[in-house]
């Protein structure tokens, strides 16, 4: 988190900012609803206090990891979030993910044995194609042409 927030200030020529965005840190973490300092989420809280740094102003700008987290899109968050945080990211209550993100999700495995039927010679190739329909693509359409 440290070495990132480095090289973010750096990028913008103002590491003399580094001790300040420290200090935001808690703050941003406290509006955030207490994130555990982990990866991603310690990368989104850290960036979020550069940018409340560097405009001078708190939450006048936000990333879309910001947004993201504050919706709830990584998981409940352990603490609450401060509404105000909420209102300036354009986040309604109501918008809010109170579930598992995940079970939001449509399965995708029966659409992608239908669509890829002629290419996907096994349940590995589907699975193959539905992570990573480019690369995986390619690979099985060279694949079944050098058969």
């Amino acid at each position: 988190m440290l070495s990132n927030l480095i090289a973010q200030l750096r990028q913008i020529g103002r590491e003399d900012l580094y001790e300040t965005v420290l200090a935001e840190i808690p703050n941003v973490r406290r509006d955030f609803g207490y994130p555990p300092l982990v990866t991603p989420s310690s990368q989104i809280v850290g960036s979020q206090a550069v940018l409340n740094v560097i405009t001078g102003k708190r939450y006048q700008m936000f990333s879309k990891e910001s947004r993201a987290m504050l919706k709830g899109e990584y998981g409940r968050l352990p603490g609450e979030v401060n509404s105000e945080v909420l209102q300036k990211a354009g986040i309604r209550e109501e918008d809010r993910i109170t579930c598992r993100p995940a079970d939001l999700l449509q399965p995708e495995l029966p659409e992608n044995r239908e669509k890829y039927r002629n290419l996907a010679q096994s349940e590995e190739d589907v699975l193959s194609l539905t992570l990573f329909p480019q690369v995986a693509e390619e690979f099985l359409s060279k694949r079944r042409n050098t058969q």
